[in-house]
């Protein structure tokens, strides 16, 4: 890295680290990784990674929270590009489909439901958990369009969250993922279909 300024190299070790530690995690998991691991497969130092993160909590805390952010983008790239006749094939359909097939990634499905729960705790989770301002959005959008029915926003969110959330659970627990995938996506579409006006 000769040639770089300090600030540059801090921010491509501290880059190095954290798409090892992703790496590590996502295929060892949490209790299998330790920070030699990490630094050594970054070919860093123990000492640089101690220096951008406390600790391995720390440092999976920060994997985390980039995968959650990289969850949510798949999805809201999937229903930007979206086609259909109704904004409910657009973005509802869109959103379920996209979300189980993220969910069974073996990038995501280790960090985010398997051992992020047990590790961060599930106050952490639900701050920083992926997808719930997502939700806010998508379905404040849907309400104001007449799409669903009004419905108090705060729980529904807080709930539809919820149901997301252990949706991908059983997606990252189940040993049959393209049947737990099929099946999830198709009670997620019907549950939601709950929620649209009946006239």
């Amino acid at each position: 890295m000769a040639g770089l300024s300090n600030a540059h190299r801090s921010a491509a070790t501290r880059r190095a680290l954290l798409d090892t530690a992703h790496e590590l995690f996502a295929t060892q998991g949490y209790a299998a990784t330790t920070p030699i691991a990490i630094a050594q497969r970054a070919k860093r130092t123990q000492g640089a990674l101690y220096y951008h993160f406390t600790d391995k909590a720390t440092l999976f805390r920060a994997v985390y929270t980039e995968q959650s952010s990289a969850f949510v983008a798949f999805i809201v790239a999937r229903i930007q590009a979206a086609e259909g006749d109704t904004l409910w094939e657009r973005v509802v359909v869109t959103m379920c489909h996209a979300f189980v097939e993220r969910a069974a990634d073996p990038s995501a499905r280790r960090v985010l439901y398997l051992d992020g729960p047990a590790i961060l705790g599930w106050g952490t989770i639900q701050q920083i958990g992926p997808g719930r301002a997502l939700i806010r959005q998508i379905f404040e959008l849907l309400m104001a369009d007449g799409v669903i029915a009004p419905r108090p926003l705060d729980p529904l969110v807080h709930l539809l969250w919820a149901v997301f959330f252990e949706a991908g659970r059983y997606i990252a627990y189940t040993d049959d993922p393209i049947t737990a995938q099929a099946e999830t996506r198709t009670l997620l579409l019907r549950l939601l279909d709950g929620l649209r006006p009946r006239f």
